[in-house]
């Protein structure tokens, strides 16, 4: 099983309205794998807003994004010590 099909089995259960051990029963499903789950995607979610995730663009462009709320692009020239001094504010 992967993260993204227990998270539709996580939302199939949050609209049935069924406790954990209840939805797991009827899908026979055991609860401790259901607590596996459920532990990884916390875990996921936790960690993903302490990324910084790096991308290139076409235009070498690159683009720094840290979770859902914050995106700094650099164009070529961009200053590397302002850029360090950013993530230091972040970081800290």
């Amino acid at each position: 099983m992967t993260i993204d099909e227990f998270q539709n089995i996580l939302a199939e259960q949050k609209q049935s309205g069924l406790s954990q051990q209840a939805f797991c029963d009827q899908k026979s499903i055991r609860i401790s794998t259901f607590g596996y789950w459920m532990r990884k995607v916390k875990a996921l979610k936790n960690s993903s807003s302490g990324f910084i995730h790096v991308t290139e663009g076409p235009s070498v462009t690159l683009e720094l994004r840290m979770g859902d709320e914050l995106s700094v692009s650099l164009k070529p020239g961009f200053d590397e010590r302002l850029l360090l001094r950013m993530i230091n504010a972040l970081l800290s």
